[in-house]
């Protein structure tokens, strides 16, 4: 089963990138709208969406 991740604003967008051209399912706080949010927002955040919470 493929593990999907969310990224916060401070992981570098290659990253992100390149994980997306490897196929894993990757979603950041900006596309979701939660740019800025603290580490427990996008924790509690990455947790209702039941994503892995990625964060520098």
């Amino acid at each position: 089963m493929p593990i999907p991740f969310y990224m916060d604003e401070h992981i570098p967008k290659a990253i992100t990138l390149g994980l997306r051209m490897c196929g894993v399912d990757v979603l950041t706080a900006q596309e979701d709208g939660k740019e800025g949010n603290s580490d427990p927002e996008l924790l509690d955040r990455a947790c209702i969406l039941r994503r892995v919470f990625k964060h520098r």
